[in-house]
């Protein structure tokens, strides 16, 4: 009889799953390194950035030859990155555009050495010259290397946090075998109960009463053949429950005793234990570094009170002042920024930004101690001082709004230089500029709605006080600021979603997103808007950035999302009367006044007239889309309803309230001007292009 004996020390459990985050899957689902397999790229997962991209796509890829965990992979397959490699091209699908195959041997794909033993295919895409790339949420995409006829695997416990477990209690533990076989399963080299002969599948109660590290072992038996696959796990001490102290009662940081002390806190329901890991301890997860759980409450499931969810902890000896940069570790194996952060480190983003626009040396990541996103905290940070502190804001029958994306308008795409063209927007009579998102997005390059953090104005633009500075400026030359803000949806960088993933979406236990979106049009993941925890989110954020950053108001796109009437495909019926939404929105912007009662409330709704008319007469402004009128117009045109205005006029539309913010452009529509040149009646196609 031949033996195979495979010893696999693992700090994340083996799922089973055939790629990490569920935009790649392969065909077969296991396969060994010596068998084709057909790797499908869906490109509208992960971070999307290759969704409905027109041009060839190709995979850049190597090999994990570490660990069957390992992250680091070598031996890739293209010589360049910034250049197409035919042997790396995928084939589009016929029927669905962001649908992406390419088969290949991984021991004769990849230039390795023979026997070289291949855990896992490491991965992401990419267009021709790599200027876009798609990623998974968390950065690299992995597949698992069957590594034997039996494929053996652990399954269970499942789940995040499945290689921990609570010292001295009795845990379910599950192995599975692709082929039948006699299975056995031992716990520190004793066996655990009798075999199971000719099983697929074999499950067995063991209860680890030694501190530390255990090793399971899964054995497996045929007539010809026998493989073992072993699996360390951790114990961990029983999660502490504790009420949230008062004054703390928020997610994020709050500081205690002079900034040498903070509570981080946490929503995250569900979950098996977290511990704050960074600056404070070295990045090293212990005893100490264990969030306590907020009793939880049969009669009490608001998210804005601490007994539903919630982690949170403690740290002392802080020196104030000092910037410390942390994360959550979750379940074990998954690390998140907080979600509440006011500033992120990103170490594949952050090295693109100019040193005059955000400081160098206030974006030190700390690398080798951990990876992905991390947050931020700072106690005692010196605070703005605003020099308009009683703006009255333009009457809303008086706005002049000139929307800008901060990238695009000036070549230094920073905070510092638009301040210096104040002076040419009053010229033109602006008295409101409606910002495109300047909240944390994915990457750098963006026009800002694929957003992910959502209290950190994104760095590449400048630093918040450069933020303040400009809204300051903007008051004092009575200009209104206006930011256009995403909650319709988020992306894969995003720690709420990233907390409950699997699949390629979003799971069902999440609290704010839907594991499918809701309504056609949609990017990213769909927040549901009827969960109360979404609804607290969404107030938090609405609060923070009229509060922290004295802006006037928001342009929320998107608005007709807000819904769980569930039209994914029906854009007729999406656009109909939603009682549901028309409640969310009035609850939405009833918060909004507490806060102001002067704020802008504009909405990208587009829906039908019935209930935009409830929602102008409510309080709140509409975006009135025009551009195909006027562009008629000026392009030289008397087409009788293609050109009518007469739809600019509230009154028109039925409504009692003059709140129609009328448009020609947005950042949607093709430029008048340009249609004027290239379509324009004779006359306008002379002007000269100067």
């Amino acid at each position: 009889m031949k033996k195979l004996r495979l010893l696999f020390s693992l700090l994340v459990l083996f799922t089973g799953l055939p790629a990490a985050y569920g935009q790649v899957t392969t065909q077969p689902s296991t396969f060994l390194a010596s068998e084709p397999v057909t790797i499908i790229f869906n490109a509208t997962q992960g971070n999307g950035e290759l969704a409905n991209f027109t041009g060839d796509v190709y995979i850049w890829t190597g090999v994990v030859t570490d660990s069957p965990t390992g992250t680091t992979w070598t031996n890739v397959k293209s010589p360049a990155f910034n250049q197409a490699d035919a042997a790396a091209k995928m084939t589009r699908s016929a029927t669905n555009a962001n649908i992406y195959t390419i088969t290949f041997t991984p021991n004769t794909f990849y230039p390795i050495a023979a026997g070289t033993k291949i855990y896992r295919l490491g991965m992401i895409f990419k267009n021709a010259d790599g200027s876009k790339v798609g990623r998974g949420p968390g950065g690299d995409i992995f597949v698992d290397v069957a590594q034997n006829k039996f494929n053996l695997r652990f399954t269970a416990p499942t789940g995040a946090g499945g290689n921990f477990f609570v010292l001295n209690a009795p845990t379910t533990v599950t192995g599975t075998s692709a082929l039948p076989a006699t299975l056995a399963l031992f716990l520190n080299g004793v066996q655990v109960g009798a075999s199971e002969p000719n099983a697929t599948s074999i499950s067995r109660t063991v209860t680890l009463t030694q501190a530390g590290a255990n090793v399971l072992r899964l054995t497996a038996t045929d007539a010809t053949v026998s493989a073992e696959t072993e699996l360390t796990v951790q114990t961990r001490e029983a999660v502490t429950t504790a009420p949230l102290p008062a004054g703390a009662k928020k997610d994020g940081a709050t500081y205690l005793n002079g900034g040498t002390s903070v509570i981080l806190s946490l929503t995250a329901p569900n979950k098996q234990f977290v511990h704050a890991i960074g600056d404070f301890n070295d990045w090293q997860s212990s005893a100490a570094s264990a969030l306590k759980r907020t009793p939880v409450s049969a009669t009490d499931n608001a998210p804005d009170n601490s007994s539903n969810g919630r982690w949170w902890i403690q740290i002392d000896n802080l020196t104030p002042g000092r910037e410390y940069a942390y994360q959550y570790l979750v379940d074990g194996n998954l690390r998140i920024a907080d979600p509440y952060t006011q500033k992120v480190l990103d170490p594949n983003n952050d090295r693109f930004i100019p040193d005059a626009t955000f400081p160098t040396a206030r974006l030190q990541y700390p690398t080798g101690k951990t990876t992905g996103i991390v947050s931020t905290f700072q106690s005692g940070q010196p605070e703005y001082q605003w020099q308009v502190t009683n703006f009255q804001k333009p009457k809303r029958t008086d706005l002049v709004v000139y929307e800008l994306l901060v990238r695009d308008f000036i070549a230094r795409h920073d905070y510092k230089t638009l301040t210096d063209t104040l002076t040419y927007l009053q010229r033109l009579g602006v008295n409101a500029i409606e910002l495109m998102p300047i909240n944390e997005f994915e990457g750098n390059e963006s026009w800002g709605y694929n957003p992910s953090f959502y209290f950190t104005p994104d760095k590449y633009y400048g630093t918040k006080d450069d933020l303040k500075r400009f809204v300051d400026e903007c008051h004092k030359r009575g200009i209104a600021v206006i930011v256009d803000m995403v909650l319709n949806h988020s992306f894969g960088q995003s720690p709420m979603a990233q907390l409950y993933f699997a699949g390629g979406k979003p799971t069902a236990d999440s609290p704010w997103f839907n594991p499918d979106a809701t309504h056609p049009f949609n990017v990213g993941y769909d927040f549901n808007h009827e969960s109360p925890f979404t609804k607290y989110f969404v107030e938090q954020v609405n609060a923070f950035w009229l509060q922290e950053y004295r802006i006037d108001g928001y342009r929320y796109d998107l608005s007709k999302g807000f819904t769980q009437r569930n039209n994914p495909t029906d854009v007729g019926a999406w656009s109909r009367r939603d009682d549901s939404r028309i409640a969310i929105w009035k609850n939405i912007y009833d918060q909004l006044r507490t806060i102001d009662p002067n704020v802008y409330c504009i909405l990208e709704h587009l829906s039908d007239n019935d209930e935009e008319k409830i929602l102008a007469d409510y309080g709140m402004m509409l975006w009135g889309k025009m551009t195909d009128k006027y562009n008629e117009a000026t392009m030289g045109y008397n087409t009788g309803d293609k050109s009518d205005f007469s739809a600019t006029y509230y009154r028109n539309r039925n409504w009692e309230q003059p709140h129609l913010v009328s448009y020609m452009e947005s950042h949607d529509e093709e430029r008048l001007v340009y249609k004027n040149l290239s379509f324009g009646r004779p006359p306008l196609r002379t002007i000269p292009r100067t």
